[in-house]
């Protein structure tokens, strides 16, 4: 099984606890793949990105702009 650094998950998570997890870019496919997981078990929606050369953008789907759909900047409210 490939190793995810656990201060890096804990930070995540801690993110997404609080409630201030927007996005993250992410290159390695095990740490994307634990983040959609936790995400999905929190039942919280996400849009993945792919931004090209294994590099994936990870975002709460209310923050995608209608306009760029997440390729782009994320607008807050």
């Amino acid at each position: 099984m490939p190793r995810i650094n656990p201060e890096w998950k804990k930070a995540r998570a801690e993110e997404i606890k609080q409630g201030k997890f927007i996005s993250v870019l992410i290159n390695y496919n095990p740490a994307a793949q634990w983040l959609i997981t936790f995400l999905s078990l929190k039942e919280i929606p996400c849009k993945v990105t792919h931004l090209g050369a294994g590099v994936k953008r990870i975002t709460i789907a209310k923050n995608v702009c209608p306009t760029c759909k997440g390729k782009g900047y994320v607008h807050q409210e």
